[in-house]
């Protein structure tokens, strides 16, 4: 499956999980509890379920992942097409604006109901 990616892709995927691998302690390992937020960080939009199946963990320190095993990760990630898009997301919003596009009251959601009156 790594196989599929170009030079490119390989290189920013390394630059990530190096990243992560100097917070982790330069071990060559990245704990797969990071699993998601590495594929956040290459621009994908995994869900939670997605990030369990393909073997991201809920916890710290169950399992880590060496950078030849989180390429075939992120090329299966790559490829699912259900992950939600800009126009979802901005339709799930609509029902806050009240100002115009682009404008969020954070007041709406009853973060700071003292201020409404």
């Amino acid at each position: 499956m790594a196989s599929e990616l170009s030079r490119d892709e390989i290189e920013e995927i390394r630059e990530v999980f190096e990243l992560y691998d100097f917070w982790d302690g330069r071990d060559g390992e990245v704990d797969a509890f990071k699993t998601g937020h590495m594929l956040y960080c290459l621009g994908l939009n995994p869900t939670l379920e997605t990030i369990r199946k393909i073997g991201g963990t809920e916890k710290l320190g169950e399992k880590a992942y060496k950078f030849e095993e989180f390429l075939p990760i992120y090329s299966a990630v790559s490829k699912e097409k259900d992950t939600g898009t800009f126009a979802d997301f901005n339709e799930a919003f609509k029902t806050f604006r009240q100002r115009g596009p682009g404008i969020y009251l954070s007041c709406r959601n009853e973060a700071c109901p003292h201020m409404s009156g």
